[in-house]
């Protein structure tokens, strides 16, 4: 398990940091506040100001950091005040949020959890709650806990006993929580045998459906690209650890290389051999052997 104080939480904010604490210590990691100000880019994207965060945070402890930025996307007003949630509301608050509200109360709450260690290779890990906004501020919480109720819910998050395990900073968190566990205790990817905490890639060729398909770097297969998350450095994939390469089998970020358009977990093609391969005499599949794989 992972050694109990290796992991700081960089912040100015005590809420969030004392809610990421309870959180992770259901998974055995213990969390230190790293109270801060932080440099914040001015971006649409939360992946990318949450990755410079990171950075930012780990020049100033030194020490293995998380940092976590969340934003309010409503349907309605475009997105806002999405990466902007926390100026908004520290300007207008929820009431003013709810004056701007029309007919269509559809929201959701992102978070990332971005994390940098000495290799200054951060890691983000994201996630979304579907919901809407109430039609009034209900229960008592800090942030726009008050108007937002999650999905398959009549209580908003501030009024909600459970909020964290149906949070989308509790979903972000577990999320970091494997990947830090992982990185302690080794990895290794079922499918091709690769250490995912090393960032190598997966096995490039797969069999979908009896036909051979290339696990590739293009618009079509769609593997995680960093360059457009943050350009010039090398992102590890927040769910597989993969960076710039081919997913490892069972991430939530690839597409199906048979159905582009697909998520690739949840795509009911039958995946029958992974790897080069060749056809025997009886017309089964055969993986060659690492040392014969081009």
């Amino acid at each position: 398990m992972p050694k109990s104080s290796d992991v700081l939480f960089a912040s100015s904010n005590t809420h969030k940091y004392e809610e990421a604490k309870k959180i992770l210590s259901e998974f055995g990691i213990k969390l230190e506040f790293f109270q801060t100000d932080l440099v914040e880019i001015q971006d649409d994207s939360l992946a990318k100001i949450a990755v410079q965060k990171a950075l930012n945070a780990y020049d100033k402890c030194k020490k293995p950091v998380i940092i976590e930025d969340d934003g309010l996307f409503i349907e309605s007003l475009s997105g806002f005040p999405g990466p902007y949630s926390s100026y908004v509301f520290k300007t207008i608050g929820n009431n003013g949020i709810l004056k701007l509200i029309g007919i269509n109360r559809t929201a959701q709450f992102r978070a990332v959890i971005a994390f940098c260690d000495s290799n200054k290779k951060p890691v983000f890990f994201e996630s979304n709650v579907f919901g809407e906004i109430s039609k009034n501020i209900q229960g008592k919480g800090w942030g726009y806990d008050p108007i937002f109720v999650p999905e398959n819910q009549n209580k908003t998050y501030a009024e909600l006993a459970e909020k964290n395990k149906l949070s989308h900073r509790y979903q972000s968190l577990k999320k970091f929580a494997r990947h830090y566990i992982d990185t302690i205790e080794g990895n290794p990817c079922d499918y091709c045998g690769n250490d995912m905490r090393k960032g190598k890639s997966c096995e490039p060729i797969i069999i979908i459906d009896g036909k051979k398909y290339t696990r590739d770097n293009s618009e079509n297969n769609a593997p995680f690209d960093t360059t457009d998350i943050y350009p010039g450095k090398d992102v590890a994939c927040g769910d597989c650890g993969v960076i710039n390469g081919i997913h490892h089998m069972g991430c939530d970020v690839e597409r199906c290389p048979k159905h582009p358009k697909k998520q690739f977990i949840t795509c009911t093609c039958s995946i029958e051999f992974l790897g080069d391969f060749e056809i025997s005499d009886d017309g089964e599949y055969r993986r060659l052997p690492r040392n014969k794989q081009e």
